[in-house]
């Protein structure tokens, strides 16, 4: 077939070639067009997005502006989290002088838009959550940390902990959201609080890009002044009840979120290698529990309270005092004390005992059916084996009785109370307090004080080094002359008063612990040193045990002597052979202390 030309129009061919051409140009044209009308539309867009910048905060240079971005829908303040804004309301926006603002592109790909002071970037999630994603995403504002937990420890005090957030450079602290500290590390103290007031905490993640959003709120509320319980000193097997095992030489709190919980502390003690208080009516003990001293049925140590089994012998009791021994514990309940732990010389009273290993791991009844029968026990006091009474205004003491400290005339054990020797210097006296120590113990008889047991540093205070297994006046013609003696108090190879209000003490002093300013022994009362921290003040709590004492005097705690466990908790190292003020400084700040106990090597307040 030909191709002819026609002579009133185009031929075929020519038509195919036309179509071509017009084909080409609008493959050409129309991209062009359709780009400057995106171009436009970007361009408006950006306008936008600058207007929305200049609105936000007109103190703030935002910097570069995003590019590439579709129709802008609405904008979000970060800061406030659920605040949106459309964008024809930026005139009426509330900026409150924030950094950080959200801004949304309708159908992109990258969502939301962050803009702030000096950069930009996408988003990971819905900047109205108050969350713009976090670590990393270009170098952008971190995540506000998670898991934020507020415990209290005192009536003055709440710890905050909280989860890491990685990169960044530290933490605000907000407390009832007014900045309270910045941080670097994952906890920090709360303090100056009011007692029994709940305080809602937040914090905010630091980093070179800036503050992130808050974090979840949390209510912490500070302890009753009840529930407040410091300790210092040795810490080796978990007496300090902080759920560490490190030793401490400043007050630390015990911790008191468990089974001590909002309940009321009223009367405390520690021994060698555990420690107890008397809780709203219950006992609860921490500690060292080989022989079952925290008396919970168990041999298991705990670093942190636990309630002692009161199912049994205690059941239905009220207990009215609790006394710590050196691996035993003692109760007073319904007038009759009760013990448990250790009993291999007889510390529990019972009949039982009497063989290394020996113990019960839960309380049981010390027999009454003897001496003590039909009498009215008044005092319990325990000491590092053996315990004492007082009933109807007379000594009994039961335990290991080798260096005759239980006074009835022998230096044998008693299984259950024994008599203490009434016919010699204690005839015809009223015995108001007894203290038992560790080879020795002292009675305060009509106001003066007796002593029996061991005697190698002159620790019965008559001017002797001679033990005896029967009571001994203490030497007060010298410095105690004259004075009104109102407390005695035994530790390890030595012994002291509160006479006139103030401290004396006589016995061992290798270290300082006589408190007078050397490091002489003495037989007889001397002095401790009241011309420096003691000075003016009034000793109303006089606690010692195997070589250091403290006093409480006018709100303030002292102590002296040994300290290689910082159980002068001064914050120092080394004795001192005269009275130092504890540090106020931590976990006794702000707190009102008026209970004392002194363990071996710890100490214990509240």
């Amino acid at each position: 077939m030909s191709i002819s030309k026609r002579d009133n129009g185009f031929t075929l061919l020519e038509l195919l070639v036309v179509v071509v051409i017009l084909t080409v140009l609008a493959a050409v044209a129309i991209p062009i067009f359709l780009g400057q009308k995106t171009k436009a539309a970007d361009a408006a867009a950006q306008a936008n997005i600058a207007a929305i910048a200049n609105t936000i905060n007109n103190s703030h240079s935002l910097g570069t502006i995003p590019t590439n971005v579709g129709d802008i829908v609405e904008a979000a303040d970060e800061g406030a989290g659920s605040q949106t804004i459309p964008l024809g309301g930026a005139s009426v926006w509330d900026v409150e002088d924030r950094d950080n603002w959200c801004v949304e592109q309708q159908g992109g790909g990258d969502g939301w838009w962050h803009m702030r002071a000096g950069e930009h970037r996408p988003s990971e999630t819905d900047c109205t959550g108050g969350n713009t994603g976090g670590g990393g995403g270009g170098g952008g504002i971190l995540a506000p940390p998670s898991g934020l937990a507020a415990v209290p420890v005192s009536q003055h005090r709440i710890n905050l902990t909280w989860n890491a957030v990685v990169d960044a450079t530290g933490y605000g602290v907000y407390q009832n959201g007014v900045l309270l500290d910045t941080v670097l590390t994952t906890h920090d103290r709360a303090i100056g609080l009011t007692a029994s007031t709940g305080y809602t905490f937040t914090v905010t993640t630091l980093s070179d890009s800036g503050e992130s959003a808050p974090s979840a709120g949390v209510v912490g509320t500070t302890l009753d002044p009840d529930s407040f319980l410091a300790a210092w000193g040795a810490n080796d097997v978990w007496q300090l009840g902080d759920g560490t095992t490190t030793d401490r030489d400043t007050p630390v709190p015990v911790d008191t979120s468990g089974a001590l919980a909002g309940k009321t502390i009223t009367l405390g003690g520690m021994g060698d290698s555990h420690s107890c208080v008397l809780a709203d009516g219950a006992p609860y003990c921490w500690g060292l529990n080989d022989d079952g001293r925290l008396g919970d049925g168990t041999t298991d140590d705990s670093d942190i309270p636990v309630a002692v089994d009161t199912s049994g012998a205690l059941s239905g009791t009220t207990i009215t005092a609790i006394e710590v021994g050196g691996s035993f514990t003692c109760v007073l309940a319904d007038g009759a004390p009760y013990c448990w732990g250790a009993n291999g010389s007889g510390e529990l009273g019972d009949g039982t005992g009497g063989a290394p290993g020996d113990h019960s791991d839960t309380p049981v009844a010390v027999d009454t059916s003897g001496v003590l029968a039909g009498k009215t026990i008044t005092q319990l006091d325990a000491g590092m084996q053996h315990s004492c009474v007082i009933a109807d205004d007379a000594p009994y003491c039961w335990g290991w009785g080798g260096p005759g400290h239980l006074g009835h005339g022998a230096n044998s054990d008693g299984l259950t109370p024994q008599t203490v020797d009434m016919s010699g210097a204690l005839a015809g006296t009223t015995i108001t307090q007894i203290d038992a120590g560790l080879y020795h113990t002292c009675a305060l008889a009509n106001g003066a004080p007796y002593c029996w047991g061991s005697d190698v540093f002159g620790e019965l205070g008559d001017g002797t080094l001679n033990p005896t297994t029967a009571p001994v006046a203490v030497d007060t013609s010298g410095v105690l002359a004259g004075t009104t003696i109102t407390q005695v108090n035994v530790g390890s190879y030595y012994s002291c008063v509160v006479a006139d209000d103030a401290p004396y003490c006589w016995g061992r002093n290798n270290d300082g612990q006589l408190g007078d300013g050397t490091t002489n022994n003495s037989s007889v009362p001397v002095p401790v040193d009241t011309s420096g921290v003691l000075a003016g003040k009034t000793v109303t709590q006089l606690k010692m045990s195997f070589e250091h004492s403290c006093v409480f005097a006018d709100g303030d705690i002292f102590c002296w002597g040994n300290n290689n466990k910082g159980q002068l908790g001064n914050g120092a190292s080394g004795y001192s052979d005269i009275p130092v003020a504890v540090d106020t400084s931590g976990a006794l700040a702000g707190e009102t202390v008026t209970n004392l106990e002194v363990g071996a090597q710890s100490n214990m307040a509240w």
